[in-house]
């Protein structure tokens, strides 16, 4: 049979391992992030005023569309509800009779 303890310290050990091999992991993530965001800041330091207009116009476009595909879902959900209360006052109405 084996020890309790034994396994307990396998199972703590095991469990340290993958601890580490997350942090490793992490650290990876962060190093990769801060290579990516340094790049992207240098990259946008070279912006000039005509470029940060451009961006502002596609922002502007893209927020458009976003409320205008909101917009549509929720017309789309009202037709629904509407379609539900509907059934809901002829089912009402049939328990009615």
């Amino acid at each position: 049979m084996d020890d309790p303890k034994l396994q307990i310290k396998e199972d703590f050990d095991d469990l340290h391992v993958k601890i580490m091999a997350i942090t490793e992991q992490i650290k990876g993530l962060e190093a990769q992030f801060n290579q990516l965001a340094n790049a992207k800041a240098v990259e946008l330091e070279g912006i000039g005023k005509k470029e940060e207009e451009q961006m502002e116009i596609h922002k502007h476009k893209y927020e458009i569309k976003l409320l205008e595909e909101i917009e549509e879902k929720l017309r789309k959900m009202e037709l629904e509800k509407l379609k539900l209360v509907q059934k809901e006052a002829r089912s009402t109405a049939n328990l009615a009779k």
